[in-house]
């Protein structure tokens, strides 16, 4: 299960960096790259490096909960996805 894990991430940060990277520099945030987002973020906290998840709830630019700040229009839908945000950074 832990090799699983540990592939699922290094998939997830392989597709999310870029996307982080593009919405940093000002490109809009997709609804793909939140729910990617969410999912690595869930994948740290289960294998307990939440020192990886604060930056990517946090970054002023691209972090899940700035943009949920925002209202962005890439965290609302599905219409949990900001309440399934806020659990994610309650777990942090």
């Amino acid at each position: 299960m832990d090799q699983l894990a540990a592939d699922a991430q290094a998939l997830l940060e392989k597709g999310c960096t870029p996307l982080q990277q593009s919405v940093a520099q000002g490109a809009a945030a997709s609804n793909t790259f939140v729910t990617a987002s969410l999912a690595l973020g869930q994948i740290y906290v289960n294998l307990g490096q939440t020192d990886k998840l604060l930056p990517l709830l946090e970054d002023p630019a691209s972090g899940l909960l700035s943009l949920v700040r925002a209202n962005d229009a890439s965290t609302q839908t599905p219409p949990t996805l900001k309440t399934d945000i806020y659990k994610l950074a309650l777990r942090a």
